[in-house]
């Protein structure tokens, strides 16, 4: 079977240059690790180990795939980089449409951003019906997210996007504790900031470990969606932390179950391991593979109402920082 040839999308507006991209790609394609070590030196520490300083020791490539073609939101400059990153040095293209023309699939990165563009992004792409990976968050509102949906469903082509917090091999350690516990009844996430792509990571990982079916969200706080409150039609409460960017982006979870106490009494209380750049290649390796599975099969990966109720999640914690009022998700998810 022929690699299926992917187009890298580099999105990000920041100065930096889109830590996505890098990050993803050795799992993709060969790559040159110390073309990584010069542009994040931090990622570059992670995906090495001292004693293998020039080979990704710590990526398990995926088989199947060929980056073709990279494009940059600024610069042909920053594309350049990104070519001579990886081994086949893709070709750098000026624009969107010359890097999506003749392949199999796009991997639109986009690290630093909230969300707001990628239907403006994603919408052509879909028309020329080639599947896509859409970095997280997937949008910044409901609406755009739903539309991008159904304008998926309607060319039948798939879309996937994720958070690498919903796939990390630390949700299966943790959940294994549980055991022990009953069924959790409060958790409190600690996340690591309340932008967008923050605040979607702690909530990637809070369906990771929960699942969908959340019923209303409250707000706390003097920024929006700083504190969460986040109720779940089981009965399930969360408390999502949006507080702080740490050194490193570190992200935890503690439950407490619903057992009622005995004598002698049962444990009610876990905690996960810290959650941080270590842990977030079990992560990037399990998307990759969904990502492949989607160009195998033509068919979305995971339910699209995954990603549907995180951006309505986004949308719930504005309206109720805005209104201090408890907002339900239903609410969100019905577009007039």
């Amino acid at each position: 079977m022929k690699p299926f040839k992917i187009a890298m999308l580099q999105c990000e507006h920041d100065k930096r240059d889109e830590c996505h991209s890098y990050h993803y790609a050795p799992f993709v394609d060969g790559c040159d690790p110390m073309v990584l070590k010069e542009v994040w030196p931090t990622s570059y520490q992670f995906h090495t180990d001292l004693n293998h300083p020039n080979e990704f020791a710590n990526v398990e490539k995926v088989d199947g795939f060929e980056i073709v073609s990279v494009w940059d939101i600024q610069s042909t400059e920053r594309a350049e980089t990104f070519s001579r990153y990886v081994d086949r040095q893709p070709r750098v293209c000026a624009s969107m449409d010359e890097a999506i023309e003749g392949v199999d699939g796009v991997f639109l990165a986009d690290g630093g951003g909230d969300g707001s563009e990628h239907r403006l992004w994603v919408e052509p792409i879909l028309r020329k019906r080639i599947p896509i990976f859409v970095d997280k968050p997937f949008a910044s509102k409901f609406e755009d997210a739903s539309e991008m949906v159904i304008l998926a469903e309607e060319l039948d082509t798939p879309i996937f996007t994720a958070s690498i917090l919903s796939y990390v091999d630390e949700i299966d350690y943790f959940k294994a504790q549980w055991q022990r516990i009953d069924a959790p009844g409060q958790a409190v996430i600690k996340s690591v900031g309340p932008s967008n792509g923050a605040v979607i990571h702690g909530l990637a990982l809070m369906q990771g470990l929960f699942g969908r079916g959340v019923e209303w969200v409250e707000c706390m706080g003097d920024m929006p969606r700083e504190i969460m409150h986040i109720h779940y039609q089981n009965g399930l409460q969360v408390i999502l932390l949006n507080t702080a960017y740490a050194t490193f982006d570190w992200f935890s979870c503690e439950v407490w179950s619903r057992t009622q106490r005995t004598n002698p009494p049962k444990k009610m209380y876990a905690r996960s391991e810290t959650i941080g750049d270590p842990e977030y290649l079990s992560g990037t390796l399990k998307i990759v593979r969904l990502f492949r599975q989607m160009l195998e099969t033509g068919q979305p990966p995971v339910p699209y109402e995954d990603a549907l109720e995180c951006v309505a999640l986004l949308d719930a914690g504005l309206r109720a920082h805005e209104t201090r009022q408890r907002v339900f998700l239903k609410d969100v998810m019905t577009l007039s």
